[in-house]
């Protein structure tokens, strides 16, 4: 009887061993891959000229969206591009025949956080220049993801928006490389000041 009852024990353990293993040899492996933003430096800021792919923003009590290609575009801004040079000036191109200088920009990093602000020179006959920010500025899916804002020195505007640039010649294709870099915003209420406070998602 103990011989019998010794066996079943060794039966039911050897089973369980056995549907233990053949269970654990069924389990696959899943490899969890976490992307992440690239912070921005100067040298990546100043290997190329950088146009607009994408940009939504608020210009006093206007509303104003670009995308490249699209068809409700009330901004036109599709031959602008800014250029950074490495010893900190540079210029900016806005697409209807005028070169603004960048008399100075720097990149300030603070808790893995990026801006960048530069003096833009609205008018050099007037000696008229704005200080322009573009804050929590990332690179990812080949782009410069920021919030801008500024005061525009000659009319007093205050601007703030978020934008996407690329390198100049290639905003064309940014969807078709996968990032799929457009903007859903809604634009919840004006300040006093005129800015606007923005909600968006980038859809990846």
């Amino acid at each position: 009887m103990k011989t019998k009852n010794l066996t079943c024990i060794i039966a039911f353990f050897a089973a369980t061993v056995l549907v233990f293993f053949t269970t654990a040899s069924c389990t696959k492996e899943k490899t969890i891959i976490v992307k992440t933003d690239t912070l921005v430096n100067d040298s990546l800021l100043s290997s190329v000229s950088w146009e607009i792919a994408e940009a939504i923003g608020v210009m006093g009590n206007t509303p104003l969206r670009y995308e490249r290609g699209g068809n409700s575009n009330n901004w036109n801004v599709a031959g602008d591009y800014y250029v950074f040079n490495k010893d900190k000036t540079g210029y900016m191109y806005d697409g209807v025949g005028s070169r603004h200088q960048i008399l100075n920009w720097n990149l300030l990093k603070t808790n893995e956080r990026v801006k960048l602000v530069m003096e833009y020179q609205n008018d050099p006959a007037l000696s008229y220049t704005s200080f322009i920010t573009w804050d929590n500025l990332i690179y990812k899916n080949g782009g410069l993801h920021y919030s801008d804002y500024y005061r525009d020195a000659i009319t007093g505007a205050n601007y703030h928006g978020q934008a996407i640039r690329v390198p100049k010649k290639s905003a064309i294709s940014i969807k078709n490389k996968g990032s799929h870099a457009s903007l859903l915003f809604n634009i919840l209420q004006l300040h006093r000041c005129s800015y606007a406070v923005l909600s968006f998602s980038t859809l990846l």
